[in-house]
């Protein structure tokens, strides 16, 4: 029975290698990946390697809850974020860090937001570019007046280890 256990647990390792996550009481969140969708504009973003965020017309719904992505150009991971007070908190900085991308050497992205109000906020990564599409520890942190609010590691894999995710987001793009 252990010969047979053993190459789950060895396959299941790296799955787990994100890690736990910390999420401030202030602020709720639910955390995953969802199939790309198309953005409505950009807002000026110097520290980051594309040197703008996507902004999005509504905030999308995680289809896949957890912190395992595979790395693929429809796929987009992140964090939908709520205050469950209504609390606003301005100028929080979102860092992003990842692997080195494979030409520019990138290992962290910076930008800053507005988290919490009435409505859901997110901060989410779409893998735009090849360079980008690393396997390893990513990690957002959104840090607020000195303090964390949240920190969620997710764990990108290579996009053969999760193809009915991307299966499905080639279908909807295909019928879409």
């Amino acid at each position: 029975m252990l010969r047979y256990l053993l190459p789950l647990l060895v396959l299941a390792a790296p799955l787990s290698a994100a890690g736990a996550a910390f999420i401030d009481p202030r602020i709720s969140v639910a955390h995953g990946a969802f199939c790309a969708v198309e953005t409505f504009g950009e807002s000026p973003a110097p520290e980051t390697a594309a040197g703008k965020i996507d902004l999005y017309d509504d905030v999308p719904r995680i289809r896949w809850h957890g912190q395992i992505v595979p790395a693929h150009g429809v796929m987009t991971f992140g964090i939908v974020s709520k205050s469950p007070d209504g609390a606003v908190y301005n100028d929080v900085e979102i860092i992003l860090r990842h692997p080195p991308f494979r030409e520019s050497g990138v290992t962290e992205q910076r930008y800053l937001t507005v988290l919490g109000g009435a409505g859901n906020s997110i901060n989410a990564y779409s893998f735009d570019f090849p360079e980008e599409m690393v396997p390893g520890t990513w990690e957002f942190e959104a840090i607020w007046q000195g303090e964390t609010l949240y920190k969620i590691p997710f764990e990108v894999v290579p996009a053969s280890m999760m193809p009915d995710m991307i299966s499905a987001c080639l279908d909807r793009t295909l019928t879409s």
